[in-house]
């Protein structure tokens, strides 16, 4: 969807995107045999503030609105062919206030930076075995550099 269906100026920006909370959710169940592996997500990009739950529990909080997001999802996974539920709930207002500060988001503006809402990148999920070569995630994983 073309972001830019008003006019833009610079004392306003870009007026008619939508800016609230949208809901994703996800379906799907993996065979037993994935048991003993280590399951990783990975967000490219979301944007702005998500929370993210899996089989109805909070999983993860992203808000960034920038940078990729990993998630370690093994142990609240269902690996028996139980269907699993991914939902994330994604906030682009420009007023968000991050919960650890309450400050809002600097770059949120609608004449600097357009804020395309959602999941705006793709969304790869990972199994690995024990031993695997770290996702370079440090936002959500915190993850930095190789190790066993």
């Amino acid at each position: 969807m073309d972001s830019f269906r008003e006019h833009i100026a610079h004392s306003g920006g870009d007026l008619g995107t939508y800016k609230g909370v949208a809901w994703y959710r996800k379906h799907f169940s993996f065979p037993a045999d994935l048991a003993g592996h280590m399951l990783f997500l990975e967000f490219e990009a979301m944007r702005q503030a998500g929370d993210i739950l899996l089989n109805g529990m909070e999983i993860g909080l992203y808000e960034n609105g920038i940078t990729a997001y990993g998630l370690d999802l093994t142990d609240a996974m269902h690996l028996d062919g139980e269907e699993n539920v991914l939902a994330i709930r994604l906030n682009n207002q420009t007023n968000h206030k991050e919960r650890s500060t309450g400050t809002r988001f600097e770059w949120n503006a609608n004449d600097f930076n357009p804020d395309f809402g959602g999941i705006n990148r793709r969304v790869w999920l990972y199994a690995t075995g024990k031993i695997y070569q770290t996702l370079p995630l440090y936002e959500g994983l915190n993850s930095t550099g190789v190790y066993i």
